[in-house]
């Protein structure tokens, strides 16, 4: 009879003890989140403002970034210590954490390892596997407690064609990268650890939308973006997970509050919030911009825009004039993603520019290709490259496909290709070209041979260029066509 009270009494007790921890696991969960802040720098001041005006409100906010923090801005990417100027800033700004982008790459193991120790937060990437060689200190995941619930993160970064994120692939090497949908089975134990599970990605709005169907068994309730610069004014559920984005360039901070009852999620609220139009700014922060931006040499003048650049083909055919000029070519080639800027108006073209235009530190090199491996290779970094067929020099082409989708044109084909004056490509004729160690790597043929790197930036070969030219009109110069079959 004793027994049987006493158990009933550890019965009740644990019953109460179970219904304590339900209620106590009812709150909200406020996060502000950006992506693809690419070192804006200039608008540090200003988002430091918002943020505090943001936990003078809520307290024990979160701030997350999914990704790209680094690579656009020469002031960051030029520094003495490549990348720490938004280091330093984002650990003043208080990140509570960042998945890695697939520009945090583009400094190397070295210098990613360098700024993910010097950071406050932690960098998450659960499909990322570095050796320990490498003392790259990241984590799959991060628990976090707001109040009486508790938070699980996860972070994943895209992979492109290649199996790796969208960058060059000497930047990764000795890296693995594992399937994004693995990645979340393996760490799917999460769920039953928390009461808000988080995705915090770097893989684009729509393969985001795509994903949730793939990972809505594993309980996941929000992914936070990046990478594809998506807007998302007022975020919804898709297969019941909410999927944000909030452009790129610290234009915008996602507000997201997610509501918690009985240990789950019952609730939740989105909104954008503008940076450019904030009311204030943060004078700190304009004082540590202005000692970051104090580097004359970037100011420099190196020629006058005569008329204005008005889309990135223009200002790509210079970057590809620059390599074929110096390197004696008959032919370059620049991809298309490598140039960051699409338009640039009438007045200076300064060092700073050509940084800003080309932040990669990509080496410039040679190769001898037939005609028909060059069509091969056009063709391949359309694919490879992701923003379209590459920008070139000494020749024109008119290139195919029918699909609108840039991931989705397995039947690219080149229609026509003559050199630059009109004259006959040939095909089977031997080719000197000038590119990138990117180009190189992933969209030269296998059967061409090995190249010769100059073991140069291209950025410098684009300086020397433009030291040298007056004044720059490219507005009449038009050499590739791209045609898109209309669906019927």
């Amino acid at each position: 009879m004793k027994q049987t009270c006493m158990k009933k009494i550890v019965l009740t007790f644990s019953l109460a003890v179970m219904a304590m921890m339900a209620w106590a696991q009812n709150g909200r969960v406020v996060i502000a989140s950006v992506n693809d802040m690419h070192a804006q720098i200039e608008q540090m001041p200003k988002f430091a403002f918002v943020m505090d005006s943001l936990r003078n409100i809520y307290p024990d906010l979160l701030l997350l970034s999914a990704g790209d923090n680094r690579t656009g801005n020469a002031i960051n990417d030029q520094y003495s210590e490549p990348s720490w100027p938004m280091t330093c800033l984002m650990n003043y700004v208080g990140f509570n954490a960042s998945t890695l982008g697939n520009h945090e790459f583009d400094g190397g193991m070295n210098n990613l390892a360098l700024q993910v120790s010097k950071s406050n937060f932690r960098y998450l990437c659960a499909n990322f596997v570095a050796p320990d060689t490498m003392r790259v200190l990241t984590m799959p995941n991060k628990f976090f407690q707001v109040g009486d619930v508790k938070v699980g993160i996860l972070g994943l970064v895209q992979r492109g064609a290649l199996g790796i994120p969208d960058c060059h692939p000497d930047r990764v090497k000795g890296v693995t990268f594992l399937p994004e949908l693995d990645a979340v089975k393996e760490n799917s134990w999460m769920r039953e650890r928390c009461n808000l599970f988080l995705l915090l990605t770097h893989m684009g709005f729509e393969e985001d939308v795509a994903f949730t169907k793939e990972v809505a068994p594993y309980g996941v309730d929000a992914i936070i973006g990046g990478h594809s610069h998506t807007r998302v004014e007022h975020p919804t559920a898709h297969n019941g997970i909410v999927v944000t984005q909030s452009e790129n360039k610290l234009k915008y901070v996602t507000l997201s509050i997610f509501d918690i009852k009985d240990g789950k999620m019952v609730g939740y609220e989105g909104k954008l919030i503008s940076i450019k139009n904030a009311s204030g700014s943060d004078p700190k922060v304009e004082q540590m911009v202005k000692e970051f931006s104090s580097n004359p040499a970037l100011t420099r003048v190196l020629t006058q825009v005569a008329e204005p650049f008005t889309n990135t083909e223009q200002l790509g055919s210079m970057m590809a004039d620059s390599y074929r000029k110096a390197l004696g070519a008959d032919i370059a080639f620049q991809n298309r993603g490598g140039v960051r800027f699409e338009t640039k108006d009438r007045g200076p073209f300064t060092v700073y520019d050509v940084y800003q235009l080309d932040p990669f530190g990509n080496e410039a090199v040679t190769v001898n290709m037939t005609g028909q491996q060059i069509k091969d290779m056009i063709v391949g970094c359309l694919h490879a490259d992701g923003y379209g067929a590459p920008c070139c020099s000494g020749i024109k082409y008119e290139i195919a496909y029918d699909s609108y989708d840039i991931n989705d044109r397995a039947k690219a084909k080149i229609t026509k290709i003559t050199m630059e004056d009109g004259s006959k490509f040939d095909l089977k004729k031997t080719y000197k070209v000038a590119t990138s160690t990117f180009v190189m790597s992933t969209s030269v043929p296998s059967d061409a041979d090995q190249g010769t790197n100059t073991y140069t930036p291209c950025s410098d070969y684009l300086l020397k260029f433009l030291e040298s030219t007056p004044a720059l009109d490219y507005s009449k110069v038009k050499r590739v066509t791209e045609k898109v079959k209309r669906p019927e």
